[in-house]
């Protein structure tokens, strides 16, 4: 019938390197949730930040009036914002077979472990509570994160573990 599957067949085929290489899934699921108290407090502001400019805008839009081109554009710019900063992920997971989960309050990424590219952290070390960049192939996504946090050093690690080729900028992890 068939010749069978040796080591050294396998490796003359390449494909020994290619099973070799396979992704190790993680042995149990991790989960980071960034504190409540934090991305209150992020939208507290782009809330009052909101209700500040519509307030201010409208008050000289009725004293002056603007035209509606003006006041629709910014209209977008505020609404764009919002779209935006609701796209900020709050939760992190990764599962049994490394498969990556980014929560947000309008959309669920599933990624796998090779979609991301590269993890940026602070530019500023100094400051423990951050915005994560996840560099994605057409998109980036974004992590409210604690960087002292053990849950999110677990998951960063299982990451690097799974992807060989993941870079990471502006983080120091313990492996």
């Amino acid at each position: 019938m068939g010749v069978p599957a040796t080591r050294g067949r396998l490796r003359s085929l390449g494909i020994y390197r290619i099973m070799k290489d396979r992704l190790k899934p993680p042995k149990k699921s991790y989960v980071y949730e960034a504190p409540l108290m934090y991305v209150g407090v992020f939208y507290f502001l782009l809330l009052a930040w909101t209700a500040i400019c519509v307030y201010l805008i409208g008050v000289k839009a009725l004293n002056a009036d603007w035209p509606i081109g003006q006041l629709a554009m910014i209209g977008f710019v505020i609404a764009y914002t919002w779209y935006w900063c609701l796209a900020i992920s709050y939760r992190i997971a990764v599962n049994e077979q490394g498969k990556i989960e980014l929560r947000s309050f309008r959309r669920v990424l599933r990624l796998e472990p090779t979609d991301i590219t590269i993890v940026e952290g602070p530019r500023l070390s100094f400051i423990p509570t951050v915005f994560l960049r996840f560099r994605l192939a057409r998109e980036k996504a974004y992590l409210f994160s604690v960087i002292s946090s053990s849950d999110l050093t677990k998951i960063l690690n299982v990451m690097r573990r799974n992807n060989s080729n993941l870079t990471f900028k502006g983080l120091v992890l313990n492996v």
